[in-house]
């Protein structure tokens, strides 16, 4: 789905040849903060319209553009937290998380994991704001599918905090990813038991899991006609899948060297 691993710039070289000594290696990364347990429901929408109903398609097994843009929901058996950021210095404090957000799009982009160089990395802006009234701004753009091994329902996420809360700090991250459906059924909450043990789990009030859609993306090149289209996710970072149990590393975010491919 998200995938593709994004390649940061380096810094140019400067007067080079001028100096006859070697540049100091740069220092590891210092990791000044992460957040954990964030949750959003997300909706997917490309220009290409959907055969089967006339439609706006979301995310599909093709190439085309796709704009998602997320909301926060509370984390699984809540109703009231939507997350938690700890900071150390130069960033410290606990922060409370209250809305968090986001809107990522791409010209170009499928659900499969598929090695197509003619794909671009969804990006866009993820915002935070906290119980202390401070807010947070990063810019990012999802890498690779499954970046840590640990399951296929997760993506990497790599960027910049660009505004607020640890503003110029680089942000590294995984992120798990639910495809729904509405449904009117589902009278409860995603409880904790991921759907690959309860496949009658619900993944959040009013919507169930998109088994179907999402067995379709995990075809490894593109089908010859459109077969999967995810116009709803549920999604999170910090926790356990909500459909295989995979874990995510949260969050993070470090200061004090060159950014950390």
């Amino acid at each position: 789905m998200m995938k593709r691993i994004f390649g940061a710039a380096s810094a140019s070289l400067l007067l080079a040849g001028a100096v006859a000594f070697a540049a100091p290696a740069s220092a590891a990364p210092t990791n000044v903060g992460g957040c954990n347990a964030t949750r959003g429901l997300a909706g997917a929408k490309s220009t290409f319209i959907w055969p089967g109903d006339g439609k706006p398609a979301g995310l599909t097994d093709k190439n085309h553009d796709v704009a998602i843009t997320t909301k926060v929901i509370p984390t699984a058996g809540s109703l009231t937290n939507f997350g938690t950021c700890i900071f150390t210095a130069p960033f410290s404090g606990v922060k409370t998380v209250t809305k968090w957000g986001g809107k990522l799009s791409s010209p170009v982009a499928d659900c499969v994991s598929d090695t197509d160089s003619a794909e671009i990395p969804q990006s866009g802006k993820i915002s935070y704001a906290f119980s202390d009234l401070t807010k947070q701004d990063t810019y990012v753009a999802l890498t690779k599918s499954n970046p840590s091994g640990n399951g296929a329902d997760t993506v990497g996420t790599k960027g910049i905090v660009t505004k607020g809360v640890a503003a110029g700090a680089f942000t590294d991250g995984e992120l798990w990813y639910a495809p729904a459906v509405k449904d009117k059924t589902k009278t409860v909450d995603y409880a904790g038991t991921p759907w690959i043990t309860d496949p009658n789990a619900s993944a959040y009030t009013g919507y169930g899991f998109d088994i179907g859609n999402a067995l379709g993306c995990q075809a490894a090149v593109e089908p010859g006609v459109e077969t999967s289209n995810l116009r709803i996710l549920i999604v999170g970072t910090g926790s356990p899948s909500e459909i295989l149990g995979s874990t995510t590393g949260g969050n993070n975010f470090t200061i004090g060297a060159e950014y950390p491919i």
